[in-house]
This record gives C-alpha cells, sequence and structure tokens, in this order.
C-alpha cells in the first residue's frame, strides 16, 4: 500500500472525478439519462476542485498528472460519447458511432498532449544515462533500488515549474459540457453529431485557450452549479439550459479570440 502514499489531497479529488464519471456510465446502461448527466457535471466541479487544491496548497506529486488523464478520459471522454450513443444511436447509427469514435480518440490524444507538455524538458535522458550505474551498484538489494528510480523519477517533475496562462486545444471539460447540454435539451442528432466531431478537432488543434483562473473559476462554477441544480430538481431548466449552453459554446469558439487580444 505504499502507493497511498504518492496521493495528495488534489489527487483525492482527481479519483472522485473518476467514480463519477464510472457512475455515470451506469446510470447511461440503466437509462437513467438525467442521472448521467448530473454526474459528468459533478466530475466538471471535481476537476476544477482537484487543480484549486493543487494551486492552493502545492501539494500535487507527480502521480496526480497520470491521474488527471485516467479520470478525465473516463468522465470527459468515454462518458459523454456513451450519452450520445445512448441518445441517438437510433437515428443515425453509422454518423452517431463515428462521432463517438472521433471523439474518444481526441479526447484522449488532447489529455496525453497536456501530459507531454507539463513534463519537465530533458528529464529522462538523465534517468536512461545513471540508471544502468546505479542499477549494477545496488543489484543485492532489489527494494533499495526501486526505491531510489520512483524518487527520482518522482524528482523529474517538480510543481514549481512555471505554469502557461493557457491550453492547447479546446479542454476535454470545456468539450463534454458542451455536449451534456446538448443533450440535456435534446437537440437534433444531426447538429450534435456535427458538433461533437467539430469540438473532436477543437480538442486536437493547437489553437491557445485562457485558463479559467480567479473570478472566471469562480462564475464558471456557479453556472455548472446551477446546471446540476436545475437538472436535479427540474428547475426551469428551459430557460437555465439555453443560457448555460450560449456559455460554454462560447468559451469553445470565441474564448480564443482573447488570448489574440492580450498578445
Amino acid at each position: 500500500m505504499k502507493i497511498v502514499k504518492l496521493i495528495s489531497v488534489a489527487d483525492l479529488f482527481t479519483i472522485v472525478n473518476a467514480l463519477l464519471g464510472f457512475t455515470s456510465i451506469i446510470c447511461l446502461l440503466r437509462g437513467k439519462i438525467d442521472f448521467a448527466i448530473v454526474f459528468i457535471l459533478f466530475a466538471i466541479l471535481a476537476d476544477g476542485a482537484d487543480g484549486f487544491v493543487a494551486r492552493r496548497f502545492s501539494k500535487k506529486w507527480c502521480l496526480g498528472d497520470y491521474l488527471d488523464i485516467m479520470a478525465d478520459t473516463i468522465s470527459f471522454c468515454v462518458a459523454p460519447a456513451i450519452l450520445i450513443f445512448t441518445l441517438y444511436y437510433d437515428s443515425f447509427r453509422v454518423f452517431v458511432i463515428l462521432s463517438c469514435l472521433i471523439f474518444v480518440a481526441s479526447g484522449i490524444l488532447r489529455l496525453a498532449r497536456f501530459c507531454y507538455l507539463t513534463e519537465k524538458p530533458k528529464a529522462f535522458p538523465k534517468i536512461l544515462r545513471n540508471s544502468q550505474s546505479e542499477f549494477l551498484k545496488c543489484q543485492e538489494n532489489r527494494k533499495t533500488v526501486f526505491r531510489n528510480m520512483l524518487g527520482k523519477v518522482l524528482c523529474t517533475f517538480p510543481s514549481h515549474l512555471p505554469e502557461s496562462k493557457s491550453f492547447v486545444g479546446l479542454p476535454a471539460p470545456g468539450a463534454a459540457l458542451v455536449i451534456l447540454l446538448f443533450s440535456a435539451l435534446k437537440i437534433h442528432p444531426v447538429i450534435i453529431t456535427v458538433f461533437t466531431i467539430i469540438l473532436s478537432f477543437l480538442m486536437i488543434s493547437d489553437i491557445k485557450y485562457p485558463k479559467t483562473r480567479g473570478k472566471i473559476a469562480y462564475i464558471s462554477g456557479g453556472i455548472i452549479l446551477i446546471i446540476t441544480f436545475s437538472m436535479f430538481f427540474s428547475f426551469h431548466p428551459e430557460i437555465i439550459l439555453p443560457g448555460a449552453l450560449v456559455f460554454a459554446i462560447s468559451y469553445a469558439f470565441f474564448s480564443p479570440l482573447s488570448m489574440g487580444k492580450n498578445r
């Protein structure tokens, strides 16, 4: 159970994110569409809390980078794709399956690229150069070798590296949010299929998207809470959901323009 020592407080939110995404898939398999959407919305909040806690307390080890990828793959790639498949498969079978496959593939590529870009350059070559000699010196004690090697790997991804103010490509939670709102509003299958493909290409594009920080992060979190409340209690969804969809689409398609103005 030594892996438990590698888990930070922020990583706990990441694990919750993954569990919420999995619960959403279970709801979809049981035909509980609204509950599935609500659980993915909660997963988006957990993903945001993960980043907030990590920045606030600087307690996110490098294990969290890999947990993020796995959790986001479940909650923001696989679960939304299954949602689209569940709702629209009977209408346009081939196109729905194709759009779901493209979305999942683009999502995992987007997440893998994010992990790759956040790694410290030239860290691995140093490990590779020193690993053979260290292994020979400590060959009699394999536990010591593993502990030393693991420690060096963990140290190559320090949390104090300068953080970029932008994402490369549309973040997976943003793409998932648009799909959730389209699905909640029962948009025509052709429209959601086209948007799914467009969002997929935005995720793997080189377009820079601003990170949600400060007041914008609180506003975004508040909007997601309102959407969740509206879905869960059926509180004027005909008013709240379209407004939230405009907000989500604005971020996906127009927020990169603000990056150009700030240059």
